[in-house]
């Protein structure tokens, strides 16, 4: 009984640890901003 719910709560933490969202969002403002620089050098 102990065994399942440890695997349920290790279960229900990868779901409030999702860090995706996060990477994505820094993906796209590391795009941004090197575009931006890219601009000012030219």
């Amino acid at each position: 009984m102990v065994a399942l719910e440890l695997a349920f709560e290790n279960t229900s933490m990868k779901d409030r640890n999702d860090t995706a969202p996060y990477q994505e969002k820094l993906v796209e403002l590391t795009r941004e901003l090197e575009e931006y620089l890219n601009q000012k050098r030219d």
